[in-house]
C-alpha cells in the first residue's frame, strides 16, 4: 500500500509541475497567447470567413430569381420577381432567348452583387488588424471581382485587392485573394439552359423526363399557373436542396384551338 501510496504522490508532483509549468509560459511570454502574434496573419481566410454568408445569400436570391438580381422583364412567381429567359408575346411561335450565355451573366450578377460586401469586410480587416497591433493599410479602390462557376463550387477571384500588414515581425503584402464556396449552381444553370434551348425551338416543349433519367440528382418541375401560358420551371438539387428556377413563354396555343 505505501508503495502504491508513493506512486500516486509522484502523479500528483508531476501534474503540479506541468501546471506550473504552464502558467509561467503563459505569464512570461504571454504572447503565446495572443492571437495578433502570427498574422493571425491570415487575411485570406478572414475575408473567406467574412463574405461567405453574404455571398450564399446573393447566390439563392439570384437563383430564385431566374439568374438575375433585379430582373427587368419578369413575372412574379411565390414571391420571387423571376425573370423570363425566353419569351415570345405571339402565340404558336417560338420564344426569344432573354439572355444569350446564362452562365456568363449568372457569373457577372454575383460579381456586382457581392461588391459591396467584399469591400465592407475589407475594411473591416482593417480595423480589426489594427486593433491587434498591426499597422493595416488596406486599399480597395482598384478593386475588381472575377466570379468562375466550377463544378460544386462558386469562386471569387478578388484581383487589386491590395492590403499591408505591418508589425515587429515584418511587413506582409497580399495582393489578390480567392473565395471559394460549395454550391452547385453551374449544373443547375447548365441544366436550365438546356431547356431553355428547347423552349425556344421544339414546338412540341421540353420533354422533362429525359432531363430527369439523365440527371438523377436533380428534380425537375413545369408548372404554367397563369393564363397567358407563361411557364415555371423550377430545378432543384436533391442533396443540397439548391433550387434554380425561371419563367418561358414559348408555342403558345391560344384558347379555342
Amino acid at each position: 500500500m505505501a508503495g502504491k501510496r508513493g506512486q500516486v504522490t509522484i502523479f500528483i508532483i508531476i501534474a503540479i509541475l506541468i501546471v506550473l509549468a504552464g502558467l509561467f509560459i503563459f505569464l512570461i511570454y504571454p504572447h503565446f497567447g495572443s492571437s495578433g502574434s502570427s498574422v493571425n496573419k491570415n487575411p485570406q481566410a478572414f475575408i473567406q470567413s467574412c463574405v461567405e454568408d453574404d455571398l450564399q445569400n446573393v447566390v439563392e436570391k439570384i437563383s430564385l430569381q431566374g439568374g438575375s438580381v433585379d430582373p427587368s422583364f419578369f413575372v412574379y412567381y411565390d414571391s420571387n420577381k423571376l425573370q423570363y429567359l425566353c419569351y415570345t408575346e405571339k402565340d404558336n411561335e417560338p420564344c426569344v432567348k432573354q439572355v444569350s450565355f446564362l452562365e456568363d451573366h449568372v457569373e457577372k450578377e454575383i460579381a456586382s452583387a457581392i461588391k459591396n460586401s467584399v469591400d465592407s469586410c475589407f475594411r473591416t480587416l482593417e480595423e480589426v488588424y489594427a486593433g491587434e497591433g498591426f499597422k493595416a493599410n488596406v486599399r480597395t479602390e482598384d478593386g475588381e471581382i472575377e466570379v468562375n462557376l466550377v463544378e460544386g463550387h462558386v469562386v471569387l477571384n478578388l484581383k487589386r485587392y491590395l492590403v499591408t500588414l505591418t508589425n515587429d515581425e515584418g511587413t506582409y503584402n497580399y495582393r489578390s485573394f480567392e473565395i471559394s464556396q460549395g454550391s452547385n449552381l453551374k449544373k443547375l444553370i447548365e441544366l436550365s439552359f438546356a431547356i431553355v434551348e428547347d423552349e425556344a425551338t421544339k414546338p412540341e416543349g421540353v420533354d422533362l423526363d429525359f432531363y430527369r433519367s439523365n440527371n438523377k440528382d436533380f428534380e425537375l418541375w413545369e408548372f404554367k399557373p397563369y393564363a397567358d401560358g407563361t411557364q415555371i420551371y423550377v430545378i432543384k438539387n436533391k442533396k443540397t436542396g439548391e433550387v434554380f428556377q425561371f419563367a418561358s413563354r414559348s408555342y403558345v396555343i391560344p384558347p379555342g384551338f
